[in-house]
């Protein structure tokens, strides 16, 4: 494994995600469950049981402790006790980090059954380094850590599991690759980026306005002159040029990557306002090998393609082991709060 690479999962599962969890080895209060008659006796102080695996309270808090951290650092010291959509929070992220805790180890239980992978200890050692060096002059951090239980061996089981989650995306992409047809059939059809233009209007009375000039007939390039707000691209007819996925907030780019060339969209609203927005043109891999684009533009798209297709086979993989697992969880987490229930 990269060494770089690792790492980089390694901080954003210990800095931002918290997804870390017990380890997968049977402990002795685990080993009351009793494999022949399917009696399950549940260990004191377990949060969930994925299978025969347990999740213990004491590593739950930790990582809860983690994501409180982040949340506080990025939001606000009240954060945990702010309403959301009926909710607290804090009780939100609570439920979000169990769920990623039997997430991460329905992971592990894959790997360890289909993968001969081996935790490369001295990589581990040098992740932990890394990350004690990190945090070295941050004594805010440092002192959080300490006083939540955030000790070496804890860190330590943080970093193998980003590994074991790294191997998991490896297999992904390995079957992936090895899928030639599926690909092929991707770089035929795939929308990589799309050529738009788009009417940017402040609210619904100019929006009428635009929408009736359109149905009119009106050029829209003249009519993106007269009305869009939009200073980089009205002057231009609207014209925003070849734009790849992942560029523009996601209500506009899910209307202009699934509209044909030619057609104009219903509107679009986004933080910006109302968007009429008109395909020009759209390209796949093959259109660009076609065009003759750069051999390095072309693999860079052929990239993306498979990132779409591990996050894609991700989420049916993950719904998948969750199916066929038997999963259970101890912990009740509020659904609403009392303003919301009255």
């Amino acid at each position: 494994m990269n060494f770089k690479k690792m790492m980089v999962v390694v901080l954003i599962v210990i800095s931002i995600f918290a997804i870390g969890c017990s380890s997968s080895e049977p402990t002795n209060e685990e080993k009351d469950v009793n494999t022949e008659s399917n009696d399950i006796v549940v260990p004191e102080g377990s949060v969930a049981r994925i299978d025969k695996t347990f999740i213990t309270e004491e590593e739950y808090n930790k990582n809860i402790a983690l994501v409180k951290y982040v949340y506080e650092k990025n939001y606000g010291a009240d954060v945990w006790e702010q309403d959301y959509n009926g909710r607290k929070i804090g009780s939100i992220a609570e439920e979000q980090t169990l769920d990623k805790l039997v997430r991460v180890q329905l992971i592990k239980n894959y790997v360890n059954e289909n993968s001969d992978y081996v935790i490369d200890n001295e990589e581990t050692t040098k992740a932990l380094e890394s990350f004690k060096e990190e945090i070295s002059n941050d004594e805010e951090r440092k002192t959080y850590y300490s006083d939540n239980g955030i000790n070496d061996e804890f860190v330590v089981k943080q970093i193998e599991d980003a590994m074991v989650l790294q191997e998991f995306q490896d297999i992904l992409k390995n079957e992936i690759e090895k899928d030639t047809a599926f690909l092929e059939e991707r770089y035929k059809n795939y929308v990589v980026k799309v050529d738009a233009s788009h009417i940017l209007v402040d609210d619904e009375a100019q929006l009428k306005v635009v929408q009736e000039k359109l149905k009119a007939g009106e050029d829209f390039a003249e009519v993106a002159k007269e009305y869009s707000k939009d200073p980089g691209s009205a002057t231009n007819g609207g014209e925003l040029g070849y734009f790849d996925r992942n560029k523009m907030v996601p209500e506009f780019e899910e209307a202009a990557f699934n509209l044909e060339i030619g057609e104009m969209s219903e509107p679009v609203q986004t933080q910006f306002g109302y968007h009429i927005i008109k395909l020009n043109d759209k390209k796949t891999v093959a259109d660009l090998i076609n065009d003759k684009e750069s051999e390095e533009s072309i693999k860079n798209y052929k990239d993306q393609i498979v990132m779409s297709a591990i996050q894609n086979k991700y989420t049916e993989k993950i719904e998948t082991l969750i199916a066929n697992a038997e999963i259970e969880k101890y912990k009740e987490f509020n659904e609403a709060t009392e303003t919301e229930n009255n």
